[in-house]
């Protein structure tokens, strides 16, 4: 499990996702690819910033980026590329329906 600033530190080395706006309490972070519908995140923080974010706010985050739990753990565990991430995002450039 990771902290909510790990995971944001990761998404922007990473990922090269990028911030979306300037307040430091919300964590918004936006990947814009050609031709792809941008993919926005919020990264959920728990109270504490030692706290590891929990399995609930995990799996929103990864819904958010358009993966299942499982892929978002390999990509904060460095065992999926960014080349890996944008291959999947260009194979289904569509935003994820609600409810699915």
């Amino acid at each position: 499990m990771f902290t909510s600033s790990e995971i944001a530190q990761r998404l922007r080395q990473k990922f090269k996702f990028e911030d979306v706006n300037e307040k430091k309490k919300e964590i918004y972070l936006k990947l814009e690819l050609p031709d792809i519908v941008p993919v926005v995140t919020h990264v959920s923080h728990s109270k504490s910033t030692r706290r590891t974010v929990g399995k609930v706010l995990e799996g929103k985050m990864a819904r958010q980026l358009r993966v299942d739990t499982p892929y978002f753990r390999g990509m904060l565990q460095c065992t999926r590329s960014r080349e890996d991430y944008y291959e999947l995002l260009k194979n289904n450039p569509r935003p994820p329906q609600l409810g699915k």
